[in-house]
């Protein structure tokens, strides 16, 4: 797939959707970069932090308690003070992501996962938003499966995830998450399955951009 502005999709997901599969499928479909863990990873190295510095903050909102924990990690406030670890903010975290993203998005066509980027490229001439959502048992099952843990370990991943996406993109682009009306495409991946959703994704390329697979 070639022309002079790379096409960019952009995937927010509940847990469980299997977003992670659509991505890759897709972006290997079209030859395109795929997305997802390696923009923490780039972030890491623009903040100069520790990557692990980072794990657990993908799409949520530090607490006040978290923020007091990490920064009291080396000791308790009484004993003798030890310089805190640089932790960024979260609006910090999510302008450096949204620095590389809009790299990416203006040198390669991309399948980007997560990470606020249906806001971040929102202006992008090529961009196409999909939300990928599915009936909360058919997630459980699904994060029960693939994380190997029991349906109620599930559920409660499932719940705590939706809100703290929910909170997270209140925060840093003051949206409703869930609102359909922000999206290019809203798919229910329970009903289609991945392969379906592959498929209808890349008809909408076809049909908004005359692009095609590779190969």
């Amino acid at each position: 797939m070639s022309d002079t502005v790379p096409v960019v999709v952009t995937i927010s997901r509940q847990l469980g959707s299997g977003a992670a599969f659509v991505g890759r499928r897709l972006a290997a479909r079209f030859g395109m970069a795929y997305l997802d863990r390696e923009l923490l990873q780039r972030a890491a190295q623009e903040l100069a932090v520790p990557e692990d510095e980072l794990e657990g903050r993908e799409e949520t909102v530090t607490t006040f308690w978290q923020s007091f924990v990490a920064t009291y990690a080396c000791g308790c406030p009484e004993a003798i003070y030890v310089p805190p670890t640089y932790r960024p903010t979260d609006l910090e975290l999510f302008a450096a992501v949204a620095r590389i993203v809009r790299q990416v998005a203006h040198a390669e066509s991309a399948v980007i996962v997560g990470r606020g980027g249906v806001h971040v490229l929102r202006e992008h001439p090529r961009h196409v938003s999909v939300f990928l959502h599915a009936a909360l048992a058919f997630r459980v099952q699904r994060v029960a499966e693939v994380y190997q843990v029991s349906p109620q370990e599930a559920r409660a991943m499932v719940e705590a995830c939706d809100k703290d996406r929910a909170r997270y993109h209140r925060k840093v682009a003051d949206s409703d998450w869930s609102d359909a009306r922000q999206y290019s495409l809203c798919l229910d991946t329970g009903m289609l399955g991945v392969d379906a959703t592959v498929e209808v994704i890349a008809s909408y390329l076809g049909l908004r951009f005359g692009v095609s697979p590779t190969g």
